[in-house]
């Protein structure tokens, strides 16, 4: 049964690697728009894209964001990422840094936690601030059917921030259960506008995980409140 369990983990987090850039926005036209793959053709754009402006609004951080997603689409930005495992079956995960020219983008924090737990956050950063942050949860459960049958209960929530605050919260929760064929299709189900309270304390691990940019954590732990 813990064998089971412990690749059912691991194939949760192939899923959510797969899926980093596939949802997002406030309305589903733009979900769509951004669950496109880039085309390469987009490199010439992209090496002509005007500089940098600041981020004011939630438009601004939509453009932002869009801008990000094209540029690790086409592998425009350089990485460097560090691994952790705080053992005895607690939290372990992987952090990734991209940067252009040196100016961090973007950080993607995996990790696990107790077999049947795990998560992916994503934190979207602009001269230094971050404007977006992307959360994924899943908690899995075996359930009645043939054996071996899982559900994953999954929640995802997206906050536009402005002046290190969020200003704008989005919500969707959904169930997979691996004994069905037509699950819902993540990209398609509505996003709900809900309190900010859960992002907010994202937000404040941002710090924490920049400190780690260039030196990964002295222990094997990684510790984030």
């Amino acid at each position: 049964m813990m064998r089971n369990g412990q690749l059912r983990m691991k194939l949760n987090l192939v899923v959510i690697l797969s899926g980093i850039f596939l949802a997002f926005s406030c309305n589903q036209g733009l979900d769509n728009r951004l669950d496109q793959s880039v085309n390469t053709s987009d490199t010439a754009q992209l090496n002509n894209m005007k500089p940098d402006k600041s981020i004011q609004s939630v438009e601004d951080i939509q453009e932002a964001y869009s801008a990000v997603v094209k540029q690790i689409g086409v592998g425009a930005l350089d990485s460097v990422s560090f691994e952790y495992s705080c053992g005895n079956g607690e939290r372990s995960g992987r952090v990734i840094y991209y940067s252009q020219d040196g100016d961090l983008r973007l950080i993607v924090h995996r990790f696990a936690e107790y077999s049947h737990y795990s998560a992916e956050e994503q934190y979207f950063v602009r001269d230094s601030t971050l404007f977006f942050t992307f959360l994924k949860e899943i908690s899995w459960s075996f359930e009645d059917g043939p054996e071996g049958s899982v559900r994953d209960n999954i929640t995802e929530r997206r906050t536009y921030v402005l002046d290190q605050e969020p200003v704008k919260c989005l919500e969707k929760k959904y169930v997979i259960r691996s004994q069905i064929k037509d699950n819902p299709r993540p990209e398609s189900l509505p996003n709900k506008e809900v309190g900010c309270t859960s992002s907010a304390l994202l937000i404040k691990k941002y710090p924490q995980l920049v400190q780690h940019h260039r030196q990964a954590p002295a222990s094997g732990c990684l510790e984030v409140d």
